[in-house]
């Protein structure tokens, strides 16, 4: 058997460790500029967690339609919240199921435009030109399917981790400095080199990403969002919180990953009423309340606790994006 012999690792010395300890530390002490660093912008997370650094992974995981998206969402608003409308930011998006119209959407989080209105054609066109004009020259970025009518039956067009690369790349050829990517659904990705069965492709997804997020490693932090096992589903109401361990896919992605957030909808699995502990105290499940659970914080303090997250406004109307609840 030939063996492949690997690139050398990068090696520093003593003294270039303490060069970049130093730096470090003097970039936390006078806190960071646009492109250095992304927050959640979700207070009490934010209060226990330090920003994502460039080339550290978010890893979001839970069950179908429990409010993996909806979570990637808020994330996104707030980070367009906090880099306005910078000329050379960039927030990247890649999806694999949804469409861009849906993702568009849900980043303006405004209760009067939902894309169900839009499909059945009662949505507010004059609440949808506000949004346009409110969120004009935003610097959001979608990267979607890239299949055409040439690829059907090849594996041509798939969007893959490679492709996701590649679309960072143009991106940043553009002059475009991205400042978080986020890729949902990755469960849904192709990976370039072949496979025989489903677990074989997802562990060649993830290993892919995890390349991914070292080349990032320059430029910007990468948040994951990906489906946890079906037997979840399974477990009592009470006890159906999805954990680090019951990711179906990407177990390889989430040992690289800095953070690990699982997000559940109690009132989708076992109805209204039951109640939760959570880090502001005990809260009643009810319709439009999530449970958001910090499974992992290799540099925060808040692994192990769960934050209660509503989508519904003060007036009680469905959101496209989370809140926190309690004070």
């Amino acid at each position: 058997m030939e063996l492949i012999n690997p690139p050398a690792a990068d090696v520093y010395s003593g003294d270039e460790a303490n060069a970049l300890v130093l730096e470090l530390a003097e970039k936390r002490a006078k806190g960071f500029e646009i492109g250095e660093s992304v927050s959640l912008g979700i207070p009490y997370f934010d209060s226990e967690n330090p920003p994502l650094m460039r080339g550290e992974v978010a890893l979001v995981t839970g069950l179908t339609s429990h409010g993996k998206s909806l979570f990637s969402a808020t994330i996104a608003k707030n980070t367009l919240d906090r880099i306005g409308k910078k000329s050379g930011a960039g927030l990247l998006v890649v999806m694999t199921e949804e469409t861009v119209e849906a993702r568009r959407v849900q980043t303006w989080g405004d209760s009067r435009v939902t894309l169900k209105d839009i499909l059945l054609g009662k949505a507010s066109l004059v609440a949808i030109r506000e949004n346009i004009t409110k969120s004009s020259e935003q610097p959001i970025y979608f990267v979607g399917q890239t299949t055409k009518l040439s690829d059907v039956g090849s594996r041509n067009g798939t969007l893959r981790p490679s492709s996701i690369a590649a679309s960072v790349r143009q991106l940043i050829e553009r002059g475009v400095q991205p400042e978080l990517v986020i890729v949902d659904h990755a469960h849904d990705l192709e990976p370039d080199r072949q496979y025989s069965g489903e677990q074989e492709k997802h562990d060649a997804v993830a290993e892919e990403l995890k390349q991914l997020a070292n080349a990032l490693t320059r430029y910007c932090p990468m948040m994951v969002l990906a489906q946890c096992r079906k037997d979840v589903e399974n477990r009592p109401a009470m006890t159906a919180q999805p954990n680090a361990y019951d990711l179906k896919y990407m177990q390889s992605l989430a040992a690289r990953a800095r953070d690990i957030y699982t997000i559940y909808y109690p009132a989708k699995h076992g109805g209204t009423g039951m109640t939760f502990k959570t880090a502001k105290g005990d809260v009643a499940a009810t319709r439009g309340m999530f449970l958001v659970h910090s499974a992992k914080a290799r540099n925060g303090s808040c692994a192990g606790k769960t934050l209660a997250m509503t989508t519904s406004d003060d007036q009680g109307k469905w959101t496209n994006c989370l809140q926190e609840m309690g004070k």
